[in-house]
């Protein structure tokens, strides 16, 4: 039984929330971890990026979700949040080959690789169904080319992330967001270790 597409959020209002959540995360990093954090990015569209991101994602075949948060959001970079993620900006999306287009194996599908991981894994948006799927490094065919954009893509270290893209914005947003919780609650319980 296919499961309605859940309606698309308002990603200028998830952009809002995660830049406060970023400013709040890097604000508390350094007295929980005792070093500086790298340098968080929650960017914005605009109006040219969106334009030529509507063009060139459609003519790329991506999924219409990719195509409408690319209309009004950009690169998301976080770092520091766990293992990392790094939601590329469509120059970077599109013209880097370090993402497949057709995955074969595990799933049989066209893809539109949109994101990275710090442990070498990619995010991928399906054409077919919306759902985003995680490949581990090691899970994808190591020749960083992908020959005619196909990739084996191994049972082991595939999975689906979320059923859709608005699902997994969700729960980066929840995720940025209990990390802020965590430190907050720990500067509560530590209230002198930032002073000397």
């Amino acid at each position: 039984m296919h499961q309605p597409e859940k309606p698309a959020p308002d990603l200028e209002q998830w952009g809002a929330d995660m830049r406060r959540l970023v400013r709040l995360f890097q604000d508390g990093f350094q007295a929980v971890h005792g070093f500086e954090p790298d340098e968080h990015l929650v960017r914005t569209a605009t109006a040219q990026e969106a334009a030529e991101a509507s063009v060139l994602l459609a003519e790329a075949g991506a999924h219409r979700t990719l195509l409408a948060y690319y209309a009004r959001m950009s690169a998301v970079e976080l770092p520091d949040l766990e293992n990392g993620i790094w939601i590329e900006d469509v120059p970077t999306l599109l013209h880097d080959r370090d993402h497949p287009t057709r995955l074969k194996g595990a799933v049989e599908d066209t893809v539109t690789g949109f994101a990275t991981d710090g442990g070498g894994g990619h995010y991928a948006v399906s054409a077919t169904t919306g759902s985003v799927y995680h490949m581990t490094a090691g899970a994808l065919y190591t020749d960083a080319t992908y020959p005619d954009g196909l990739s084996d893509v191994a049972e082991a270290g595939f999975s689906i992330a979320a059923p859709d893209l608005w699902t997994f914005l969700d729960q980066l947003r929840t995720e940025l967001g209990e990390a802020v919780d965590v430190q907050t609650s720990w500067a509560a319980r530590h209230p002198h270790s930032g002073s000397e």
